[in-house]
């Protein structure tokens, strides 16, 4: 399963693929911290997940999850996020986001959710 991560802070980046490199199954195929970024690897290596912020460099996770939409990208989105509010849950629901993480409380909840994801994956194939 290829993941890709939009996320604007370089130590959230760090300890994600840490942890991603470590499940079978994954190959994280790029990192942003700005809209712009993202989008443009997304395009170049269509992941199967992105794990996105709410809150990154010139921009926001609404403007990716809007972008992905409107371009009909396939991806899902696990949103990670220290902006747990739930107007912005029930925002990324409506987006489609698949998950919606407290990324202080429930990194460990996300981390298995994405292992659950591959595990799947890889018995699908």
């Amino acid at each position: 399963m290829k993941i890709l991560i939009i996320e604007d802070s370089e130590v959230a980046r760090t300890i994600l693929s840490e942890q991603l490199k470590l499940m079978p199954g994954v190959e994280l195929c790029g990192m942003a911290y700005d809209p712009e970024g993202g989008m443009q690897l997304i395009r170049e290596y269509t992941p199967d997940l992105v794990i996105l912020d709410i809150v990154l460099r010139d921009g926001n996770g609404f403007e990716v999850m809007k972008m992905l939409r409107n371009e009909g990208v396939r991806s899902r989105v696990l949103v990670l996020t220290n902006y747990s509010f739930p107007q912005y849950r029930e925002i990324f629901d409506g987006l489609g986001a698949v998950y919606f993480f407290d990324k202080s409380l429930e990194m460990d909840r996300a981390l298995q959710a994405v292992r659950d994801m591959a595990c799947g994956q890889q018995r699908s194939q």
